[in-house]
């Protein structure tokens, strides 16, 4: 399942550094899995009840975006500067893990 992930990450990561640079041909042919951010996170909150629930920078034009639902399913999305947003992952058993009190290191 690691190996699953990682490959999809690194999958990710692919389709943001494509995107980015070469943004003429990602306009032109839009994958199946990408639309425009906001038809995206409708389409991932009135289907599938999922929420923004972390994002981070890929790099300086696209951010990774993880939703998640009450009920643990889960989507990895990329999003581009330009406002594209691609499904790369998606799948079930979500699982807070939950932060050590005490000082820190």
């Amino acid at each position: 399942m690691l190996r699953n992930m990682t490959h999809g990450l690194f999958g990710a990561v692919m389709l943001a550094a494509t995107m980015t640079a070469f943004p003429g041909t990602a306009g032109a042919q839009t994958p199946h899995n990408c639309a425009g951010r906001g038809a995206v996170t409708g389409f991932l909150g009135s289907v599938h009840t999922e929420h923004l629930s972390a994002f981070g920078l890929i790099n300086p034009q696209a951010v990774v975006e993880i939703y998640v639902s009450d009920r643990g399913s889960w989507t990895i999305v990329v999003t581009t500067a330009a406002g594209l947003s691609c499904i790369v992952l998606s799948g079930e058993g979500w699982q807070e893990v939950p932060q050590p009190v005490g000082p820190k290191a």
